[in-house]
Formats: structure tokens, C-alpha cells, sequence
């Protein structure tokens, strides 16, 4: 009886051991299979945004492309990542109700996102004369599809999300993003043009919408227990309404300062095309700083069913230690990409792009704001599974009007096309380091806990020198780069004449050793000063590990 009492107090002992490695070993795992997705869904974008400026005849269609498709996707964006986490909520709280909660989901969105939909059919008038440019009107009538198809979609990635079902999940955008990636460019290659590009987007996101409908009858089919259970229909109703309002702020943030560049750069009549041509530099740019924010979108992914159980069940200890374990790792992977891309700067895109390096020069202030937004949206997310969405919106808020307040003051119609590239970058920096400021104060006071100051400061040193480094071993010292204005829109796109080192090809290779070094010395500058330890690689070896 003894040894039976021992062995009892044991195993009591090694319980909350046992649940800590199985928590560190589930988040981790399901944080790899999110980031599978996720990269693969980064590589796809590659692939597009590599693709379409050599595929299009000029690069005022890449802009109209990007600007069209950044409108849709300010609606689309809010559909979907609104939606998921308001139904991932609820599931993961009371996951013996996750049927009853899909059906919910999906009429709420019938009497929320159908006349969103429509009625942003019948404004693509209106929007297209907000931008200066009508020929807008029927990319964004065709681009209407997509945003119905989100809402309805993200209600089932939601299901799934909530659940902790992170392989089906993450198969999902897996699958849609190779959808959207191949009829993208077939649409485009058969000679259909920008429509042929929104085009095949729309169908995509139907595809993966029918999909996606399938997969989750499937999966419930096995689990009996979870077709019944009461739903707090108008708990689920303010939630959702509170989550599309936060991420609506959210995604205008990241996309007004390009309608604002593209309204008034397009205001002189007869500009137009060459607005295009800067705004679809400007996207490029863009598209490269947001590469932190999609990085870290896999973590909001997984933290947020934890979290919102954890504060759901007053668990404040637990609360906090996701906070601080997250925070920190969010920084590691934001500013590792910001060493690497920001570091090589023109380099690695001038031998992809040439026509559109010009812009580059404000990478670094852009991929330094969108360091701060992909931290501020991680913050955000936990305020959101904390039940402060509302907390999370006026974050947004601040830096929207900001970043529009901004832009307002320093873009002029007829400014030069460089001046005009650095007044938005600028504006976007600052209203981003405010809302950075907002969210930390937020965490502090929600949660108490936010990343050490200690492994901020490292980490900030570290990209600060690697970021140096990288300016220091610039291209343009040793090779003749004159890199233009292609203000005559009739040169088109791959024909602005650039220098290189042997080849375009050779010199692509060496950016690339160039990035890859920069983000190998960033890891290594986190080792050498101790902020990635041993108790970091034992979490990584949790992650890895098999159950026993």
C-alpha cells in the first residue's frame, strides 16, 4: 500500500509536467502545421506576384490588378479572419455545439455578409470614381464573388480552427491558395487580361467554399457528440459583429495608404496609367513588408482557441505565460524577416523586377511598420480571445486615421513619383510605431505581461546591426545601377535597361545568398547573446517529440 501511495503521489506530482509538455507539444505542432500552410501560402503569393508584372503587357495592368484585388480584399479579409475567430470562440469553449454553431454561423452571414456583398456590387461605381479611374467598375463587380464566398468559408475553417483540427485547417488554405495561384494565371496567360486574373480569383475562392462545406460534414459525421448543443445565438451575433469591425479597421490599415497614393496620384487628368504604374510598385513593395505579418498569422491561428479557453476559465497564470512565451517568439519571426529582406533591400528585388526597383528604396521604413503591425496584430488577436475585440478596434482606429491623416498632409497631385513613395512610407511608419505603442500599453494592462524588455533590446540590436551589415554590402557600390522613373508607360514591362553582374540570373543567385546570409547571422547574433537558450531548444524538442 505504500508503494501504491507513492506511486499515487507521483504521478500526481508529474501531472501538471505531463500537461505542460503535451500543451507546448500541441501548440507547437499545430503552430508548424498553421506555418506549413501559411508558407506555402506565402510562396503561392510569390509565385503570383513573380508571375503577373512579367505576364501582363505593362505595368499599369499590375497595378489596376493589385489595387482592385486590395479593395476586394479589404472586405474579403474581414469576412474571413472576422468570422473565424468569433465562431472559434464559441467552438472552443463548448465544442459539443460546433454543429449547431456552423448552422447559426451560416444564416448569420446570409443576413450579414449577402447585402455586404451586393451592395458593394452596386458601389463599384462609386469606388472606381473615388479612385480616379473607371475602368475599375467591372474588376470590382467581378471581384464581388469573392468576398461572398470568404464569408461563408471562413465559417468552416472556423469549425475547424476552434476544435484545434489544425491538419484540416491548414489543408484548406493549402489547397485554396494552389486554386487561386493556377487560375490566376491561367487567366492571364490565355489572354483575358486583368478580368481574366479577378476571374480566376472568384472562382477559386467558389471552389474552395464548395470544398470546404464537404470536408466539415465529413469530419462531424464522425464525432456523434457534436450535432447537438445549444448556441447563445445573440452572444454569437454581438461577437461576430465586434470581430468584423475590428478586422474591417484592421485590413484598412494595411491598404489605405495604397488607395491613397493611387486617388491622388491618379487626380491630373491624363494620369491614370502612370498612377497605376506607381501604385503597382508601391503594392510590390508592399507585398514584400507584409511577409512578417503572414508569418505570424499562423501563431494568432493557434493562440487564440488557447487563450480564449484559458481566460474563458479564469486561468490567469496560464493566461500570462502565453502572452510572454508568445510576444517573444512573435519578435524572433518578425524581425528575422525584417533583417533578412529589409537587409538586402534592392538587391534581392532588383534582379526579379527591375522595372519596378525604383521603389525600393522605402523598403526599410515599410517593412520596419509592418514589423510593428504583424506584432500589434498577434497582441490584438489575444485581446479579441480575451473578449476585448472592442479594446483591439480602437487600436486599429488610431492607426487608420492616422496613416489617412498622414497621407492627406504630405501627398500632393503633381508631386514628384519618388516624393510621393516617401510621404506614404513615412505615414505609414508612424501611425504603425503608435499603434505599436497602443497594443503594448493594452497588454499591460489586460494581461500584465508582454515580451521581456530583455529579449526586446536583443533583439533589437541584433537586427539593428545584421540590418547594417546589409547596407553596408549593397549592391550599387559595385555595380552601375540606374534604376529610373519608366514614367513612358509605352516601354512596358522587362524592357527598362539594367546593369548586372554577368547575368540577371547570377545576379539574382548571389541576392539570394545575400538574404539567406543575413537571416543565418540574425539567428546566430540571437544565440550569441543568449536570447535563444536551452529551455528554447528543449520547446522545440517538445514540439517534435512523440507522445510517450
Amino acid at each position: 500500500m505504500p508503494q501504491a501511495n507513492n506511486a499515487q503521489e507521483q504521478s500526481t506530482e508529474a501531472s501538471p509536467r505531463e500537461q505542460e509538455a503535451e500543451t507546448t507539444r500541441r501548440v507547437g505542432r499545430g503552430f508548424l502545421i498553421i506555418t506549413a500552410a501559411k508558407l506555402w501560402f506565402v510562396i503561392s503569393a510569390s509565385v503570383l506576384n513573380f508571375g503577373l508584372p512579367l505576364l501582363f503587357s505593362n505595368a499599369a495592368d499590375y497595378g489596376a490588378y493589385g489595387v482592385v484585388i486590395n479593395v476586394a480584399s479589404l472586405l474579403n479579409m474581414v469576412m474571413i479572419t472576422g468570422t473565424l475567430q468569433a465562431v472559434s470562440k464559441l467552438v472552443s469553449e463548448r465544442s459539443s455545439s460546433v454543429a449547431a454553431l456552423a448552422k447559426r454561423a451560416v444564416l448569420l452571414q446570409t443576413v450579414i455578409a449577402l447585402p455586404i456583398a451586393v451592395i458593394y456590387f452596386f458601389s463599384a461605381h462609386a469606388i472606381a470614381d473615388w479612385l480616379n479611374d473607371p475602368s475599375y467598375v467591372p474588376l470590382l463587380q467581378i471581384s464581388s464573388v469573392i468576398v461572398l464566398s470568404y464569408a461563408y468559408y471562413a465559417v468552416f475553417v472556423g469549425c475547424f480552427n476552434g476544435m484545434a483540427a489544425f491538419r484540416q485547417q491548414a489543408s484548406l488554405d493549402m489547397l485554396f491558395a494552389t486554386l487561386r495561384v493556377i487560375l490566376v494565371l491561367a487567366g492571364v496567360a490565355v489572354g483575358l487580361g486583368v478580368a481574366g486574373a479577378v476571374g480566376g480569383f472568384a472562382v477559386a475562392a467558389v471552389g474552395i467554399l464548395l470544398i470546404s462545406v464537404f470536408w466539415l460534414y465529413r469530419h462531424l459525421r464522425q464525432y456523434d457528440e457534436t450535432a447537438s448543443g445549444k448556441v447563445d445565438a445573440r452572444r454569437l451575433g454581438l461577437f461576430l459583429l465586434s470581430t468584423l469591425l475590428y478586422t474591417f479597421l484592421l485590413n484598412t490599415v494595411m491598404r489605405i495608404d495604397l488607395f491613397m497614393l493611387k486617388r491622388i496620384s491618379g487626380a491630373i487628368e491624363g494620369f491614370e496609367q502612370s498612377s497605376n504604374a506607381l501604385s503597382g510598385a508601391y503594392n510590390l513593395v508592399l507585398n514584400v513588408a507584409r511577409v512578417p505579418y503572414q508569418a505570424v498569422i499562423a501563431i494568432a491561428f493557434v493562440i487564440f482557441p488557447l487563450l480564449s479557453q484559458s481566460t474563458f476559465e479564469q486561468d490567469r497564470e496560464a493566461t500570462r505565460s502565453y502572452v510572454s512565451n508568445t510576444m517573444r517568439y512573435t519578435l524572433f519571426i518578425v524581425f528575422g524577416f525584417v533583417a533578412a529582406l529589409a537587409g538586402g533591400g534592392a538587391d534581392v528585388l532588383r534582379p526579379i523586377y527591375p522595372d519596378y526597383a525604383y521603389a525600393t528604396v522605402i523598403l526599410l521604413p515599410v517593412m520596419l511598420a509592418y514589423a510593428f503591425f504583424a506584432t500589434s496584430y498577434v497582441a490584438s488577436t489575444m485581446l479579441i480571445a480575451a473578449g476585448r475585440p472592442g479594446l483591439a478596434s480602437a487600436i486599429c482606429a488610431l492607426m487608420g486615421l492616422s496613416m489617412a491623416l498622414g497621407c492627406s498632409l504630405t501627398l500632393e497631385p503633381g508631386q514628384a513619383p519618388m516624393d510621393m513613395l516617401w510621404a506614404t512610407a513615412y505615414s505609414v511608419l508612424i501611425s504603425m510605431s503608435l499603434g505599436m505603442a497602443a497594443v503594448y500599453a493594452a497588454m499591460r494592462w489586460r494581461f500584465g505581461a508582454f515580451a521581456p524588455w530583455r529579449s526586446v533590446l536583443r533583439i533589437a540590436t541584433v537586427s539593428a546591426v545584421v540590418l547594417a551589415l546589409g547596407a553596408l554590402t549593397s549592391f550599387s557600390q559595385l555595380f552601375g545601377y540606374t534604376d529610373v522613373w519608366p514614367g513612358s508607360l509605352e516601354l512596358g514591362v522587362g524592357t527598362v535597361s539594367k546593369d548586372f553582374y554577368g547575368s540577371r540570373l547570377l545576379t539574382l543567385a548571389i541576392a539570394a545568398a545575400k538574404a539567406t546570409g543575413l537571416g543565418l547571422l540574425y539567428l546566430i547574433g540571437l544565440w550569441a547573446s543568449r536570447e535563444f537558450g536551452p529551455e528554447d531548444w528543449n520547446r522545440l524538442r517538445r514540439v517534435f517529440k512523440k507522445r510517450g
